[in-house]
This record gives C-alpha cells, sequence and structure tokens, in this order.
C-alpha cells in the first residue's frame, strides 16, 4: 500500500516538474489589465475599417502615455484592413491586457451598416471572445467614433446601454442583443428595426440620444424609424418601454406616462384573399405630476384628454404603418402573427407577402385608460 501512494506521489511531482512553463498561463494582476466595454465599427477609405474601443481603466497608473484619456476612460481607434486587424492593433499598442469579452455594446457607424451590414455582423459573430448578448446599435447620420469619444467626454457613455425603464417624449429604442440580430437575419422575409444612436447638438452642447430604429429589409437598409413614431413601433411589438404623451391644453401640454401598453392584430379574409388587418393597441396612461395637470384651467373633461391622446398615439401608428407599406418591409411582425394565426392560409400567399403587405387596408383602433388623473377630477366635479 506504501508503495502504492509513494509511487503515485512520484509521478504526480514528475508531470507537474516536468510540464512546459510555456503551456502554463501567465498570470494577470487586475492592475494589468483595461476591460473594453465598446466597440465601435466604421466604414473608412479605401474600403478600411475603423474599430473603436471604449475602455475602463481599472487603475489609471499609466496617466496620458496611452492617449485618449477622459478621466477613468480611454477611447482608442485603429484603421485597417479589417476589423480584426484594428483591434489587433489597438490591442498590441497597449502595455495592458484589453480583454474584449467584457462588451457590453456594439455601435455601427451609419456607413458601415448601410453599406455592408453582413461583413461586420460576419467579423462579431465568428470572434468567439466577443460577448455575443451585449446590445447593438446603429449610429444615425454619424461615425461611432465620434459618438464614443463624446459619450465617453461627458461620461454618459453607460446610457447608451443600459436599457433600465426611462421615459421619454415619444419612448426611446428598445434593446436589441447582438444575439437577436443574428436570429432576425436568419428569418424569412427577413425585416427588423436596429435601434438607433445619434449625437444631438443644442445651443448650449452635445449629448448622445437613443431613440428610433433603423429599418433593414433582407438585411439592406430600408429607412429610419424617427422618434416620433418610436412609440408606435414599441407598442406594435409590445415592447415594454414607457413614453410620454404631452396633450395640448389652455396653458401649454398635460404630460401623460403610458403604462402597461399592448397590442394585436386581427385578418380578415375573403376566400384565401386577404381583405384586411386591424392592428388593436390598449394603453393605460397616468398624469405624470401635478404642475403638468395645472395647465389644465377649464374643466377639460377625462374623456376629452383620453381622446386627445387615443389622436396622438393613432396618427403615429399609421404614420408607421405606411412607412411598413411604402417600403414593402415587414418590421412589424404582421406576416408572423398571420402565420400563427392563420398558418394554412399563409402558406398560400407567403410568396407574395411583400405585394400584398404593400396593398393591404390596415385600420387602426386605440384604447386608452387613464388611471391616475390627479387635479383632473376636481375640474371634473366641478362642471
Amino acid at each position: 500500500m506504501k508503495k502504492t501512494v509513494i509511487t503515485a506521489a512520484l509521478v504526480l511531482i514528475t508531470c507537474l516538474t516536468s510540464y512546459p512553463k510555456s503551456h502554463i498561463p501567465n498570470r494577470i494582476e487586475i492592475t494589468n489589465i483595461l476591460p473594453a466595454i465598446m466597440i465601435g465599427i466604421d466604414h473608412s477609405e479605401d474600403d478600411a475599417v475603423t474599430a473603436t474601443l471604449l475602455i475602463q481603466n481599472v487603475e489609471d497608473d499609466e496617466g496620458s502615455a496611452e492617449g485618449g484619456y477622459f478621466g477613468d476612460i480611454l477611447v482608442k481607434s485603429e484603421t485597417a484592413a479589417t476589423t480584426a486587424q484594428a483591434l489587433d492593433t489597438i490591442k498590441a499598442s497597449s502595455s495592458k491586457v484589453i480583454p474584449t469579452g467584457s462588451i457590453e455594446c456594439f455601435l455601427l457607424g451609419e456607413d458601415a451598416a448601410k453599406s455592408d451590414l453582413y461583413r461586420h455582423i460576419d467579423y462579431i459573430s465568428k470572434d468567439n471572445s466577443l460577448n455575443l448578448s451585449a446590445c447593438i446599435m446603429m449610429v444615425k447620420g454619424g461615425r461611432a467614433d465620434e459618438l464614443i469619444a463624446l459619450a465617453a467626454k461627458e461620461n454618459a457613455y453607460e446610457e447608451l446601454y443600459i436599457f433600465e425603464e426611462k421615459s421619454a417624449v415619444s419612448g426611446v429604442s428598445s434593446a436589441m442583443s447582438f444575439l437577436d440580430l443574428l436570429y432576425e437575419l436568419c428569418e424569412e422575409h427577413s425585416a427588423f428595426a436596429m435601434p438607433t444612436v445619434f449625437i444631438e447638438s443644442t445651443d448650449e452642447a452635445e449629448s448622445a440620444v437613443r431613440a428610433g430604429y433603423a429599418i433593414f429589409t433582407d438585411g439592406q437598409f430600408s429607412c429610419y424609424i424617427n422618434p416620433p413614431e418610436t412609440r408606435a413601433y414599441n407598442i406594435i411589438l409590445n415592447k415594454a418601454v414607457k413614453s410620454i404623451i404631452e396633450v395640448p391644453v389652455e396653458n401649454g401640454t398635460a404630460a401623460f406616462i403610458t403604462e402597461d401598453t399592448s397590442a394585436y392584430m386581427e385578418f380578415r379574409f375573403n376566400g384565401d384573399t386577404l381583405a384586411e388587418i386591424t392592428v388593436r393597441a390598449m394603453i393605460n396612461s397616468d398624469a405624470q405630476d401635478t404642475s403638468s395637470i395645472r395647465n389644465i384651467k377649464s374643466a377639460n373633461t377625462i374623456a376629452r384628454i383620453q381622446q386627445e391622446q387615443i389622436a396622438i398615439v393613432k396618427g403615429e401608428m399609421e404614420s408607421l404603418v405606411a412607412l411598413s407599406q411604402a417600403y414593402k418591409s415587414d418590421f412589424l411582425k404582421i406576416g408572423t402573427q398571420l402565420r400563427l394565426q392563420h398558418p394554412y392560409k399563409w402558406a398560400k400567399i407567403e410568396g407574395d407577402w411583400a405585394d400584398i403587405l404593400a396593398s393591404t387596408p390596415v385600420t387602426i383602433d386605440v384604447e386608452v385608460h387613464m388611471q391616475r388623473t390627479l387635479d383632473m377630477i376636481e375640474l371634473e366635479k366641478d362642471k
């Protein structure tokens, strides 16, 4: 028994001491790591690619030697023939290790997304070191490197990829992960909305704003959903995103927050011919605050305010449906709902779906239920 134990111990010691040190990964101190949290990809001259990394500096002991510092944030860009080569150059130029597995967001510049979406998607999907559950967005009207630099300078980069519930007029874009994008590209009749972010300039400053969507049909850019129609898209696709409806009243506007929105679709056929599509939306809204309601100086009925909200949302939804029909792009997933509800009829019209979608009448029906009315109830009593 003793011989067996001693023999096993000697074998173990021999294995440990004879194992090539080159096969043992070097230990990396946390202070030697600069985790990248955002990647920007832009199209450059001569079909080159500019890659930009936004990096969190764990311990700022390198000063300005790295270049591109904004406080504890480091921004580095390189241009090369491919995204992989550009990122390798960035990593090689740093005295610290820059892992990309911590990426939280991919940003595609407008030119990169419009010119060759598949080229950049292909690189990301093949790099097994990247976080494919990270969100992806397109920079509307600009470049990813410019937006990343601005977000870092204003220390507002987290607002781009942390999709917590926010309230904004017309609503903000909902999140899309890179895996969601791959799924959309694999769908038949592929049409999807990629969240957009853009640089908004005012007299005071510039800021990065996440709102609207870029529509892609069969992998090609079709059009933009602008902020006024963002709310309509979120409602029709049942995205859990709050928004603010501003209703004109005597002394300005009264603001109402949309809560618990939902939508569904109905289809009417004449035989095997699709005759009508109906989109029904239900919205619960709350008065935003008492200061907003004080703008109502006369006995405006709650019913009238409800009708005002219905008219605003219905107009946005009609505009969005018209956009879908004009571009023959089913980014509202009407075909998906039709296939689920009427699979046999769908099989007969699927081949001509783009033309059918463009020519079929669509009816919009909106219901608004006001739950928190604050002082408005007093105006009702005083009528």
